[in-house]
Parts: structure tokens; C-alpha cells; sequence
């Protein structure tokens, strides 16, 4: 019976000693667990974004050509000066004499019936001074007047708005005419950058070799001319 008993004392022993090694294989935090197996996830997939951007993504990228050009400051680059662009552009002289004249159009017109106007309220006072007008007819007189007076400062108005946005077209005009003539001028010499220099701009001083205003200005010109030949 002792040796049953302790035989049995011993199965016991043994078997709570494989349920105490086999509870402490189980992890004591599934908390813990989840988030180790979630930083390998996201581990893996950060080595695949940079597989993927090692093989594939390099054609995108700046050639080591172009970034040893920019780091060993041999970047090509040329200035234009605007001010004489403005001046001596032969488009320039043309938009400027069609804003000129649509400017002078309007303001003649607007100044004959301004006097025009101002005739007729000469008149109407007179009138009224001479007590020529009827109560009734003064009235009248004074509405016209002041209908005609509300008429006359909304085409002013409007004429002002119309040269506004003349003027803003023909300036978009001229930034597209220079902006692609030298799209095609720098196909020959490939700058890589041409600056607007101008009075009171951006760059407050440029070494004068870089200047090559002159020469755009002939070739615009003659382009410009050779258009107007067509």
C-alpha cells in the first residue's frame, strides 16, 4: 500500500510538473504577442517599399551626372533684362499703340457725352431759374437727367473695365511670346537657367557676361517680323 501510495505521490508530482512546464510555455501577455508579430509585419513590409524603390525607383531620380554638374557649380546660366525687353520689343510698341488707341477712343467718347450732359443740366437750370418749367415738368427734367447721369457713370465703368482686361490680355500675350521664344532660343544653347533681371526685381546684381538681352532682343524682333510677313 506504501508503494502505491508513493507511486501514486509520484504521478502526481509529475503531473502537476507538466502542467506547470506546459502553462509557462504559453505566453503570459497575448497583448505583447500581438504586437511582436505585428512589428515583424510591418518590418517585412518596410523591406519590400525599399526593394521596390532600390530596382524601380532610380528612374525618377536626378542622373549622377546632373547632381555632380549642380554640386561642382558648373550650372549654365544667363540673364535677360525686361526693362529694355519692354522698350525696344517691336510687339511691345504694337500693343502698347492698340491700348493707347482703344484708350483714346473711349475717353473721346465719353467726353462728348459728358459735355453733352453737361449742356443739357446748364439748360435745365437755366429753365428753372426763369421759372419757364411747370412743377410737373421740372420734375421730369430732373429724373431724365439724373437717369442719363447714372447711364453715363456706368459706361465709364465699363469702359474702365474694358481696358483693364485689354491690357491684362495683352500682357499674358507678350509673357507667352517671350516665355516660348526662349523655350526655342535655349534649345541651342541650353541654359540651365535664364533669370528676369530687371530695375527694382529679384536679382539685385548679375555679372554682365551672363547678359544676353541683346541678342534675344535681335532674334525676337526679327522673329516677331518674319510673323508679320506671313
Amino acid at each position: 500500500m506504501s508503494e502505491n501510495i508513493s507511486t501514486d505521490e509520484v504521478l502526481q508530482e509529475t503531473t502537476s510538473t507538466d502542467v506547470a512546464s506546459s502553462t509557462e510555455l504559453q505566453p503570459k501577455n497575448p497583448k505583447k504577442n500581438n504586437l511582436l508579430l505585428l512589428a515583424n509585419a510591418i518590418l517585412l513590409i518596410g523591406l519590400v517599399v525599399l526593394y521596390i524603390l532600390f530596382f524601380f525607383g532610380n528612374k525618377h531620380e536626378k542622373s549622377l551626372p546632373e547632381i555632380a554638374k549642380a554640386s561642382s557649380g558648373s550650372v549654365s546660366i544667363a540673364c535677360v533684362n525686361s526693362d529694355s525687353i519692354l522698350e525696344h520689343y517691336e510687339l511691345v510698341k504694337v500693343m502698347r499703340q492698340q491700348l493707347e488707341s482703344a484708350q483714346k477712343n473711349k475717353e473721346t467718347e465719353l467726353g462728348n457725352l459728358k459735355r453733352a450732359f453737361d449742356k443739357k443740366v446748364a439748360d435745365y437750370q437755366q429753365k428753372v431759374s426763369s421759372n419757364s418749367l411747370t412743377p410737373q415738368l421740372a420734375k421730369l427734367n430732373e429724373e431724365q437727367l439724373l437717369k442719363e447721369q447714372q447711364n453715363l457713370m456706368s459706361l465709364q465703368e465699363k469702359y474702365t473695365n474694358e481696358l483693364s482686361q485689354q491690357e491684362m490680355n495683352l500682357n499674358i500675350q507678350l509673357l507667352d511670346s517671350i516665355t516660348n521664344f526662349l523655350k526655342r532660343y535655349n534649345l541651342k544653347y541650353k541654359f540651365d537657367y535664364i533669370l528676369n533681371i530687371k530695375k527694382g526685381g529679384d536679382v539685385f546684381l548679375s555679372n554682365k557676361t551672363l547678359d544676353i538681352t541683346g541678342d534675344v532682343l535681335k532674334e525676337l524682333n526679327v522673329e516677331y517680323k518674319a510673323n508679320q510677313q506671313k
